[in-house]
C-alpha cells in the first residue's frame, strides 16, 4: 500500500506523491481546459449582469483580482509559506500586462458580442509567437511565423467582413490579445524564478490596486 500522507504535507507537495508522472499531465491539461471554460462562463456573467445591473468592466476586473487575492492567501496559509520574489521586475511586468489585458477583455465584452470579444481575446498565441521570435531567439520557427501570418489574415476578416469597414469597438479585444500575449511572455520568463504562488500573489495583489 502507497505511504499515507497527511493533509499538510499533501497540502505543500498537492499529487507530487499521490498520482504517477501521466496522471499528473492528463490532470494539468484538464485544469487548462477547466480554466478556459470557466474563463468563458465568467465573461458570460458580464452579458447576463448588463440586463439586470449597472456595473462597469473595470468593477468586474477589481471584484476578479481581490477575489483572486484573498483565495491566494488561503492557499498560501494553508500550505504554510509566503511568498518568496526574486525578480520584481518580471513579477510587475507580469501584474500588470494580466490587469490590462482582463480589463481589456472584459471591457470588449461589454461593448462587443460575447463571440467577438471571446475570438479576439484568443487571438494572445499569433501576438505571442510573434513577440517571441524578437525576444526568445531560440524558439523562433519559421513555420510558426508562416501560420502568424495566415492567422492575422482570420483576425482582419473578424475586424471588417464583407464591407471591410472595421468595428472600433474590436479594438478592446484586439488590445486584450496583445497585451494577454505579453502577460504570457512574463509569466514564462517569472515561472523559471518564483514559485505559482508568489506569482499568483503579486498578479492578484496589484491587479487589485
Amino acid at each position: 500500500m502507497p505511504e499515507s500522507i497527511s493533509f499538510a504535507n499533501f497540502a505543500k507537495n498537492p499529487f507530487s506523491k499521490t498520482l504517477p508522472p501521466k496522471m499528473i499531465t492528463l490532470l494539468g491539461i484538464l485544469c487548462v481546459f477547466a480554466s478556459a471554460g470557466f474563463f468563458y462562463f465568467a465573461t458570460a456573467v458580464i452579458r447576463w449582469s448588463q440586463a439586470e445591473v449597472d456595473i462597469s468592466s473595470s468593477f468586474f476586473a477589481f471584484a476578479r483580482f481581490v477575489l483572486g487575492f484573498f483565495v491566494i492567501l488561503a492557499i498560501m496559509g494553508i500550505r504554510g509559506r509566503g511568498p518568496a520574489p526574486r525578480r520584481y521586475d518580471l513579477l510587475i511586468g507580469r501584474a500588470v500586462y494580466n490587469m490590462i489585458a482582463v480589463f481589456c477583455f472584459y471591457q470588449a465584452v461589454a461593448v462587443t458580442s460575447l463571440a467577438e470579444g471571446n475570438i479576439l481575446n484568443m487571438t494572445y498565441p499569433i501576438f505571442l509567437a510573434l513577440i517571441s521570435w524578437f525576444v526568445l531567439r531560440e524558439q523562433r520557427d519559421m513555420i510558426s511565423l508562416l501560420m502568424v501570418g495566415a492567422a492575422f489574415a482570420g483576425i482582419w476578416l473578424i475586424l471588417a467582413p464583407a464591407d471591410i469597414k472595421p468595428n472600433i469597438l474590436n479594438l478592446w479585444g484586439l488590445a486584450s490579445g496583445v497585451t494577454a500575449a505579453l502577460a504570457i511572455l512574463y509569466l514564462n520568463m517569472s515561472r523559471q524564478h518564483h514559485d505559482t504562488e508568489t506569482i499568483l500573489f503579486y498578479m492578484f495583489g496589484l491587479g487589485g490596486i
